[in-house]
């Protein structure tokens, strides 16, 4: 399962609307024409773009993949882990979904990501992606033990943290395109509404505990 690029991708979470951080809230990636042809025009397009295309609306935005996640503080740890939740994602970006994931934790100065711990039985997918960052990253990616072990599979019970200058994904890249595509929509809180109930809907679009 390699990771998909993420050249034409943008990362979005509703933790950057928010003043204050609540639980749970969504992380995803997603696709815009609109924001990839502002962004072919160069930086005099990019500069330009904030007036030339204000109030425009994500019609043609599509999400890949997205999950809903909560930030808790587990065990003796100091400082909070992501605990996912639900996650959706299109054929072959989840592992690109989760290593998003997992380097946003990192820039955030939290403990990491562990899978989630409300049910033993792990669907496949997710549980050969967490088993795919245990044996394939082992000199990016550390593991802490969980505080509770409850799955049967050993690779489930840890904290996931990817260490520090290692990066699996170009998260600053997508970041920036991101924030592109919101400068056009900038004083529009019914375009993050969309944007959000659009994350929403991929994350629970093949709801299953991750």
């Amino acid at each position: 399962m390699p990771l998909k690029s993420t050249s034409d991708l943008l990362f979005y979470t509703d933790r950057d609307a928010k003043a204050v951080v609540t639980d749970p809230y969504l992380i995803g990636l997603f696709r815009s024409q609109h924001s990839t042809r502002v962004t072919a025009r160069g930086a005099l397009g990019r500069w330009l773009s904030a007036t030339s295309f204000a109030g425009s609306v994500p019609d043609d935005t599509t999400f890949v993949a997205c999950a809903m996640v909560e930030t808790v503080v587990t065990g003796d740890q100091r400082l909070p882990t992501i605990h996912m939740c639900t996650v959706g994602a299109d054929d072959g970006y989840g592992p690109t979904l989760y290593a998003s994931i997992l380097q946003f934790a990192r820039n955030e100065e939290l403990a990491g990501v562990m899978p989630s711990a409300s049910v033993a039985a792990m669907p496949p997918k997710p549980a050969a992606i967490w088993r795919q960052f245990s044996e394939d990253y082992g000199d990016k990616i550390s593991l802490a033990p969980a505080p509770q072990g409850v799955h049967a599979e050993p690779w489930l019970n840890h904290v996931y943290a990817l260490n520090r200058d290692e990066n699996l994904v170009d998260l600053a890249g997508m970041r920036e395109r991101y924030g592109v595509y919101m400068r056009h929509t900038r004083g529009n809180d019914w375009v993050l509404h969309t944007l959000r109930g659009a994350a929403y809907d991929m994350a629970h679009k093949r709801a299953t505990v991750n």
